[in-house]
């Protein structure tokens, strides 16, 4: 994965929260995204952006590994495909936030750091201003190893990695749990995604969670994180504005690209 990057606009505008009645079925596939064999519906790039798709207005990063199971650096550390985390997806309506991930690394995987082999991590979110490095106080378990699988949590903890000097986040460590979201994570892998070899594996995680499980200001950005045990690769998706503002976008039907780009410091 590239350094992490902040998606900031020069223009006030809304999106992702959908005007639309449908819904995202969280069953660990991601047609009602818009996707098959692409990254986004029209492209097949790395970068970040949003595309409108059956009334939502879907916020992505894509950061795509494209020379297989060569273990190579996927950055900060490596392991090519099999650690590689490679698009981000997030988009909201009144009700629910919707989140997906397409990554290489197996969420079958066991966390065992003395044979170097390291699990899922959790996702995490955040709920801030825009300025600075967003604190991520929230998670969404996905593994069942801290407390529920699908959990929703105040986090007051987080594991990191044991490398990269202890800066990125992982797991959730302490918390309390405060909802339950819809967990689907694909139980068998597919191919023909993305830029990289055919027979690339991908593995997809979807989560839907209530808006009313979290505490938040009105305006508030939302950013989600995520990263395997290790932290060799980390994904995150930022939208440029605030949950609660309204969906110009989606009533326009665009897919824009990012406007302004600038990096981010490490998590912690």
């Amino acid at each position: 994965m590239k350094n992490l990057l902040t998606l900031s606009l020069a223009v006030t505008l809304g999106l992702g929260l959908s005007s639309s009645a449908n819904a995202l079925v969280i069953d660990g596939k991601l047609d009602d995204w818009g996707l098959s064999h692409q990254w986004t519906p029209t492209s097949n790039n790395d970068g970040r952006g949003q595309y409108s798709y059956n009334g939502f207005t879907i916020n992505y990063t894509v950061e795509d590994y494209t020379r297989g199971y060569d273990s190579g650096q996927v950055n900060p550390g490596y392991g090519g495909q099999a650690y590689d985390a490679e698009a981000l997806y997030l988009t909201w309506d009144s009700a629910n936030f919707y989140v997906a991930l397409i990554t290489g690394h197996d969420p079958g995987t066991p966390d065992n750091p003395s044979r170097n082999t390291f699990g899922p991590g959790d996702f995490a979110l955040s709920f801030w201003n825009g300025v600075g490095t967003p604190t991520y106080t929230y998670g969404i378990e996905t593994t069942g190893n801290f407390g529920q699988k699908g959990g929703i949590y105040q986090v007051s903890g987080w594991s990191k990695s044991p490398y990269w000097g202890g800066s990125y986040i992982t797991s959730i460590a302490a918390g309390a749990k405060i909802g339950t979201a819809s967990l689907g994570i694909s139980a068998t892998p597919v191919t023909g995604i993305g830029g990289g070899p055919a027979n690339d594996k991908h593995w997809f995680y979807e989560f839907s969670a209530p808006l009313s499980a979290f505490s938040f200001n009105p305006g508030s950005k939302v950013s989600v994180y995520w990263t395997m045990n290790c932290a060799n690769d980390m994904i995150e998706v930022d939208p440029p504005v605030g949950v609660d503002e309204p969906p110009v976008w989606a009533l326009l039907g665009l897919t824009l690209p990012a406007v302004f780009w600038r990096r981010r410091r490490s998590i912690r």
